[in-house]
């Protein structure tokens, strides 16, 4: 790979869903990058498109779903292009994915052992003996204190919390080097959620792993992510480093959202701030910036074109009229 490519690269990636005769876009153009080593943030509201677009990004939409258009490279390789059974050599050995609910994809009929093995034999020529040991190992590695007894288990006998550290376990056995977790805090208590952050932060210092961190909780961002960017209604309308976000968020969704987050120094009875209005209906999506119905500044070139990129730094940009100036003049 050349040093100048990124390890991954999404390029005006756009997901078409049919429905009732027309087509939504639930991913609507949307690019980034993840360099070796960093944790890409990708956050935003409950149908903004962030979970849609990593199972696009790992093939994993499900028809009538499809790609629209855009390319998907990793190492400079455009996984879209890809047969079916070269993405699979990928999934999972270079490219592994934690989903947001384990009890749904962990196999209910077979323990947590046979999983763990599955996948290692899936990817690689290795003994029934090598590939035991290796998944007890990945089970210790995540913070699993009895992973003899655990491998003997089946999802169902263990906790949610633990769940998660099986799920991250087969994800990391075969050792990716871009991880995507898919809110992988969100069915969790607090305390465990925490735990789940620092066993992320760890595995991916000791492994010098890549993630794509998708979430809706901005805390967590600020917890784990590097880079972030900030999706609504299948776009992302602002992109920069963590301090960009939190320190300066140029785009009227981002300010709201940052607003409406709980304060330390709140007192008891204090309103938080909410967003107003209501999240964005594809199907009836307004014309324009997707945020300009609920948008305190939105003006008419709002509601009649999708703004441009603004580069507010080399680190940091966003898609707004009033940073381009092409609201300025209206009243």
């Amino acid at each position: 790979m050349s040093e100048s490519w990124p390890l991954l690269e999404v390029k005006d990636l756009r997901v078409a869903i049919p429905s009732a005769g027309i087509k939504v876009y639930p991913v609507n153009g949307i690019s980034y990058t993840v360099k070796s080593g960093e944790v890409m943030g990708i956050v935003g509201e409950s149908g903004s498109g962030k979970s849609m677009s990593s199972y696009a990004v790992m093939r994993l939409l499900k028809d009538p779903i499809k790609v629209e258009s855009g390319e998907v490279l990793f190492n400079g390789k455009n996984l879209l292009s890809l047969n079916k059974s070269d993405m699979e050599a990928y999934r999972g050995s270079q490219i592994s994915m934690i989903f947001q609910d384990p009890l749904t994809c962990l196999d209910p009929v077979f323990t947590i052992g046979e999983q763990l093995t599955e996948t290692l034999h899936a990817h690689e020529e290795i003994s029934d003996a090598e590939a035991r040991k290796r998944a007890v190992e990945m089970l210790r590695s995540v913070s699993i204190r009895n992973p003899e007894e655990i491998m003997h288990n089946y999802p169902y006998e263990i906790s949610g919390g633990m769940r998660q550290r099986v799920m991250i376990a087969i994800a990391l056995l075969c050792r990716p080097k871009l991880l995507i977790a898919d809110e992988p805090t969100t069915a969790l208590d607090v305390t465990t959620q925490a735990q789940i952050l620092r066993l992320l932060k760890r595995l991916k210092k000791e492994n010098g792993m890549s993630m794509v961190f998708i979430t809706h909780n901005f805390g967590v961002v600020a917890n784990i992510c590097d880079r972030v960017s900030v999706m609504y209604g299948g776009h992302i309308v602002e992109q920069g480093m963590l301090e960009d976000i939190f320190n300066s968020p140029r785009h009227p969704y981002t300010q709201a959202i940052l607003r409406a987050l709980p304060k330390s120094e709140s007192t008891k009875g204090e309103r938080m701030e909410t967003i107003s209005g209501e999240p964005i209906n594809l199907i009836d999506a307004p014309s324009g910036c997707p945020f300009n119905p609920r948008c305190p500044f939105a003006k008419d070139i709002c509601r009649r074109e999708y703004p441009g990129v603004t580069a507010i730094s080399d680190t940091h940009i966003a898609s707004c009229h009033l940073l381009a100036g092409g609201a300025s003049d209206e009243q």
